[in-house]
């Protein structure tokens, strides 16, 4: 595990659920304020059906992903599923509070350096986690903002 600021990302990851428009434009004013500290980032939103149901367009920040990116047991089948878990983002913020199998072994395959998200549903995956009522992504992001912008790394350790 690696902790950095959020000032001191290079490149970060965020897992969340598509079907919920509401998790959509939090997900996307995230992704925002991120890119603007020069931080690439990396956002699959996951639509738990066979089809695309939601009207979204992927991009070089954002891609969608549904069931058909699995195998019967959940394993990864597509390339972005892959190419995802095996690329190793300094961090990875899971933004649902959904506990979808896709997602789950998403977060537990990730090589991300440090894993961030909710109490409860996704402790066994994460390095921090926080304990937030009703499961509000974006109290998650305030509380993301909040504690990792007060972190200071010595960088000469």
């Amino acid at each position: 595990m690696q902790i950095r600021a959020l000032d001191q990302l290079k490149t970060a990851a965020i897992l969340f659920n598509a079907s919920s428009e509401r998790c959509y434009r939090q997900t996307k004013l995230f992704a925002k304020q991120l890119s603007q500290n020069q931080t690439q980032v990396k956002a699959i939103g996951y639509i738990e059906s066979h089809k695309q149901v939601m009207p979204y367009i992927g991009d070089q920040t954002f891609v969608f992903i549904t069931l058909n990116d699995f195998s019967f047991f959940y394993l990864p089948q597509s390339h972005q599923v892959k190419e995802f878990i095996a690329t190793p983002f300094d961090a990875l913020f899971i933004l649902t509070a959904n506990n979808y199998c896709a997602l789950k072994t998403m977060a537990h395959l990730s090589i991300a350096h440090f894993k961030v998200g909710f109490t409860d549903i996704w402790d066994d995956a994460m390095d921090l986690t926080f304990e937030i009522p009703d499961h509000n992504s974006e109290e998650l992001v305030k509380q993301i903002n909040f504690y990792l912008s007060t972190i200071k790394i010595d960088s000469t350790t």
